[in-house]
């Protein structure tokens, strides 16, 4: 009879469950505005509340609507939104900035997001927002994907562009939204739908006050990357965008004049002197040729509207020149790499302008910043 070899038998390790250990989520608060525009503010609040990543705390402002609007969205949301009533519309700036104050004062909240009333954000929209944050700790802002409402498949803005000559344009407007799929590092986001990092608003400040509205956006972003912080587009934090809903309101001349106000201002308070030095051909194109050849073509308008919206500018440099002292004073880290991001970045004005010249100038399809 042959023997069976003896086997040896090791006795088995209980097995140890290995926690998954999440990263903590960060307090984060959001804030809706609202002035006149019930309907789409309870449709932004809702998906707000329908987001993956619960947010600490909903700021309901209302700039003084027409028609009880505040207190029928008190009605229906009262119990999940901390609403603010402003006696007056003091716009978007004006808006904002007091509860940008109160979060600072409280101290406990790390990131804020700004959602547009006439927006409606994914479910993901503001976990996407804050997987990039964690990602990232040197940035201080981040866009998110806006989407045309009728539209979703097509890009509204993925960011904003500065050009050589100045101006403030979109990021890929009308571009098939399955093209921006990565992020990616930009100059400034929309207003509508972004992330700041409280830290560095407790730093640089928040939009300033005399804007009132339109480009304070453009401006914080600016200041941002002046001063050493990063700004990027998050893929996939998707909003759907009823664009210029809420600005056609109070789009009319003055409305104009004072956005080439705020952001001429915006331009000569945050843009490093080197890059102002390598544009000033462009600049000289946008602030010169442009005006004297508008009435040219009969463009009278579009001359009276960049004249005085830059006069304004002009005749406030003294504040200009203060301002760009107080921020030269923030700024952290290399100057060197804040100026050659901000060049580097920066867009080429020549599609944008011919574009113009046939849309505006020719077949005036369209008034300026429209």
């Amino acid at each position: 009879r042959v023997s069976q070899p003896a086997i040896r038998t090791t006795p088995r390790r209980p097995e140890v469950e290995v926690p998954i250990v999440t990263p903590a989520i960060p307090r984060t608060e959001v804030i809706v505005l609202n002035w006149n525009g019930l309907e789409d503010t309870r449709a932004a609040i809702r998906s707000l509340l329908a987001q993956t990543v619960t947010p600490s705390v909903i700021h309901l402002v209302d700039n003084a609507s027409d028609n009880d609007e505040a207190d029928a969205l008190e009605a229906e949301f009262g119990d999940v939104v901390a609403l603010r009533r402003n006696s007056a519309n003091l716009g978007f700036t004006g808006g904002h900035n007091p509860t940008f104050r109160q979060i600072l004062r409280e101290g406990s909240c790390e990131f804020v997001a700004l959602l547009n009333n006439d927006a409606e954000a994914d479910p993901r929209w503001l976990e996407r927002m804050l997987e990039d944050a964690r990602r990232h700790p040197d940035c201080g802002v981040f866009a998110g994907h806006m989407v045309f409402h009728a539209r979703p498949e097509i890009t509204e803005n993925t960011g904003t562009d500065i050009l050589t000559t100045g101006e403030a344009v979109p990021c890929d407007r009308n571009a098939p939204r399955e093209l921006s799929d990565e992020s990616r590092p930009r100059l400034g986001a929309c207003g509508g739908a972004v992330l700041y990092r409280v830290e560095m608003l407790r730093e640089i400040g928040g939009f300033r006050d005399d804007f009132f509205t339109n480009f304070e956006d453009v401006d914080l972003s600016l200041r941002a990357l002046a001063t050493g912080w990063d700004a990027r587009f998050v893929a996939g934090a998707i909003v759907r965008h009823h664009l210029n809903r809420s600005i056609d309101k109070v789009r009319d001349d003055e409305f104009r004049i004072r956005s080439v106000r705020n952001l001429t201002s915006a331009y000569w308070i945050n843009m490093p002197w080197p890059v102002i030095l390598l544009n000033s051909p462009w600049l000289l194109l946008s602030y010169v040729v442009v005006p004297i050849v508008s009435p040219l073509l009969g463009q009278w308008d579009l001359c009276r509207i960049l004249v005085r919206g830059r006069t304004r500018t002009l005749l406030e440099f003294p504040h200009v020149i203060r301002e760009r002292m107080r921020i030269t004073k923030l700024r952290r880290g290399s100057w060197w790499r804040a100026w050659t991001r901000i060049w580097w970045r920066q867009r080429s004005c020549f599609a944008i302008y011919w574009n113009f010249l046939v849309d505006v100038v020719v077949l005036r399809r369209r008034r300026y910043m429209q």
